[in-house]
């Protein structure tokens, strides 16, 4: 009588390469999550400077083209700007006002940046920060009227 022969193997994973494949996955996301979170803020801090810096291009061109015979300007408050029409922040038409919040930016420089009609030029020369964390670019304006982000 021929009885069948018992293989005598085991399929799967043993307890010690489980847990040597679960250190290895939290070593390496304990490493890539910050990296991540760093990039992810730098990113943010970048589009925030390249969107102020158009808006600000964007009200300086409707200043300059005369729109409805009026300066405009930029009121910058904490996390967010204002975009107006008016000579000033305080004596603004607010049916033209335009809201923009920058969440997790904060913004520092001159309360109001004004355009004036038909030319462009700023009524002053300003610096604007913006800062995420340690991390800080800055967008220049000039009397002349050149915006340029540093």
């Amino acid at each position: 009588m021929n009885l069948p022969k018992v293989l005598n193997y085991s399929s799967g994973f043993t307890l010690l390469e489980v847990l040597l494949a679960g250190a290895l996955l939290v070593t390496l996301t304990g490493l890539v999550v910050p990296m991540s979170v760093v990039q992810f803020r730098t990113y943010q801090l970048s589009e925030a400077t390249l969107n102020l810096e158009q808006i600000l291009r964007r009200t300086q061109a409707s200043a300059w083209a005369g729109f409805q015979d009026s300066a405009h300007g930029i009121a910058l408050q904490s996390n967010q700007y204002v975009v107006f029409q008016g000579s000033s922040y305080a004596t603004r038409d607010t049916s033209h006002d335009e809201l923009i919040s920058v969440p997790g930016i904060s913004l520092s420089g001159p309360s109001e940046i004004v355009f004036e009609a038909l030319t462009g030029t700023p009524a002053a020369t300003a610096t604007i920060m913006l800062q995420s964390d340690n991390l800080t670019q800055s967008i220049q304006l000039h009397a002349h009227g050149l915006i340029e982000r540093q």
